[in-house]
């Protein structure tokens, strides 16, 4: 489903590149086999040009949605660990550069006028009684900056890690944990926990966003434009005929409740 939306959608663009490019080209050349020819050249040049941009643009995402789905396996390795095992991994990831000293709640670094580490991760948002729990800890081992680990936390935690001003609670998320400390030591979990993730989408679904109703203001737009150019183009029957599939699937969007069910985008 997923190649039919990519041909679809690779087909409704050129369509549309030489529909514009022939309205343009008609105003200038009045012979129009030339206009055609030159309508052709212009659509082939810039569907390549198109083509060559969105391959570059789909490497860099390709690479970006690679280390995303390294981030969440390792942070889910970390939530479904127990916390001996984060506290040792935490501790050989620190010892790598520091000298670091592994605690029963904590990893002490003595570098830094005192550092304490401290892997927080769970399936909820931290709240801020781990916080508190760190600025105990840094107070207890007289560390300066306790660093806390978590996959979230909440606004509660957030606010309170701003408030305590004698030690200084950096707070890092999932990104953050695996930006500033997994990957400038290159060092991550070995991954055993796999999770399903599915991303396929059913033929139902396609339909659904298709002939959804906030899909009607599109294939209106569409039709008219269609419909105007029919009065530019001398050979306007499938300008009209397409201008009337696509107000038919406007109608059908707007009217056909079975489609019109509340998405996402919907919501907010």
């Amino acid at each position: 489903m997923q190649k039919i939306s990519v041909y679809a959608d690779f087909v409704f663009r050129t369509l549309v590149i030489f529909v514009l490019s022939l309205l343009w080209s008609r105003f200038y050349i009045s012979n129009q086999y030339f206009a055609l020819l030159v309508s052709l050249i212009l659509t082939t040049f810039i569907s390549v040009i198109l083509v060559l941009i969105k391959h570059k643009k789909a490497q860099k995402i390709f690479s970006n949605k690679k280390e995303e789905q390294h981030i969440k396996a390792c942070i889910n390795q970390f939530v479904y660990s127990l916390k001996e095992q984060n506290l040792q991994f935490f501790y050989e990831l620190a010892s790598k550069k520091y000298n670091a000293i592994k605690e029963e709640e904590c990893i002490f670094i003595a570098e830094h006028n005192g550092v304490i580490l401290v892997p927080a991760f769970s399936a909820i948002k931290t709240t801020s009684d781990i916080i508190i729990k760190a600025y105990a800890l840094a107070k207890k081992y007289k560390a300066h900056k306790a660093v806390v680990c978590s996959k979230d936390f909440d606004n509660n935690a957030i606010t309170l890690s701003k408030q305590l001003d004698d030690v200084k609670i950096y707070l890092l998320d999932d990104c953050a944990t695996y930006t500033n400390l997994l990957k400038p030591i290159n060092y991550y979990p070995e991954i055993t926990v796999n999770l399903k993730f599915t991303n396929k989408i059913t033929f139902r679904e396609f339909l659904n966003l298709a002939f959804n109703k906030s899909k009607t203001k599109s294939y209106i737009f569409m039709a008219i434009f269609l419909l105007l150019a029919g009065f530019i183009v001398r050979y306007n029957l499938y300008y009209i005929i397409s201008a009337t599939i696509l107000m038919l699937f406007a109608l059908f969007s707007y009217f056909n409740k079975e489609y019109n069910v509340i998405i996402k985008e919907d919501v907010f």
